[in-house]
């Protein structure tokens, strides 16, 4: 497996995220994506361009993809947040999606692993996430590779409208 952030296709990265939302409307449980809503061709292209989208390969196959950058939700700002770090100091998770032919494989955590590192790297002091209420795999998945929960907020998107989201935390 290696990891890219460069060089990337569009077109390639959004077909991946095309068919993720495909198998997430008939999984159990969703994050609410949709398709041409979230994450929006304009989310992949910004992302792409400033080399914040990175993905997981085997050879040409694409195992995970997901977007770490500064942008965040104007409610972070009013979280009390485990780390202490401010804004400025933190890496958002954002679209984080594992090829569903590869659910079970570790791929998930390898991902989050190579964005820590980069992230710390970089010299950031906290990657934060938000995951809607109710999506029970992401809110098992992240205090499992040792996230924090941190609070429950409402939150705006286009996606999901107003609703309930638990915020993870990770200090670096």
């Amino acid at each position: 497996m290696r990891f890219v952030n460069t060089g990337l296709s569009f077109e390639k990265i959004n077909a991946f995220y095309d068919k993720m939302i495909e198998y997430l409307n008939y999984a159990e449980y969703s994050p609410g994506w949709k398709k041409g809503i979230y994450p929006d061709e304009e989310m992949i292209r910004k992302a792409i361009d400033t080399e914040c989208m990175h993905v997981a390969m085997d050879g040409d196959t694409i195992l995970a993809v997901a977007i770490l950058d500064g942008n965040y939700n104007k409610e972070y700002k009013d979280v009390e947040w485990k780390s202490g770090a401010k804004l400025d100091e933190c890496l958002m998770l954002h679209a984080l999606g594992v090829n569903p032919e590869y659910l079970k494989h570790g791929i998930g955590s390898k991902m989050l692993t190579h964005l820590e590192n980069h992230a710390k790297k970089l010299g950031y002091k906290a990657i934060r996430l938000d995951v809607l209420c109710g999506n029970l795999p992401a809110e098992r998945f992240y205090p499992s590779i040792g996230y924090d929960f941190i609070d429950t907020i409402e939150i705006y998107y286009a996606d999901t409208g107003l609703t309930y989201y638990h915020l993870y935390e990770k200090t670096l």
